[in-house]
């Protein structure tokens, strides 16, 4: 059936690509995975750093969570993210998650 995307890019890319364009997030996008290629390199950058990154995309509010998300799912999670759509919810920043990205997410757990 082929590779399972990986979830760090999936849930980075629904982060970024929030209130914007696939135009406007792709130079952002391939910054950010090139900088920290996995969700504990991201967990481990400093806030300015991110911020710095992040600038010009606007709604900074995306960007705090996405590296509070980070820092989870590395601490907590050993940088995996969870397989179920009940601990994506507990994660910060993504709460109720629309169904259309749920295909594209790799959740091998039951629905809550």
């Amino acid at each position: 059936m082929g590779d399972r995307p990986d979830p760090y890019r999936v849930w980075l890319s629904e982060i970024m690509l929030q209130q914007t364009t696939v135009a406007a997030v792709r130079d952002y996008f391939h910054r950010f995975t090139a900088r920290w290629p996995t969700v504990g390199a991201l967990a481990a950058a400093e806030d300015a750093a991110v911020m710095g990154e992040w600038a010009g995309l606007g709604y900074y509010a995306r960007a705090r969570n996405l590296l509070k998300c980070a820092r989870v799912v590395a601490d907590r999670y050993g940088g995996v993210f969870p397989d179920t759509e009940a601990g994506l919810r507990d994660l910060p920043g993504i709460g109720p998650i629309p169904r259309p990205p749920l295909p594209r997410l790799p959740l091998t757990g039951p629905p809550p």
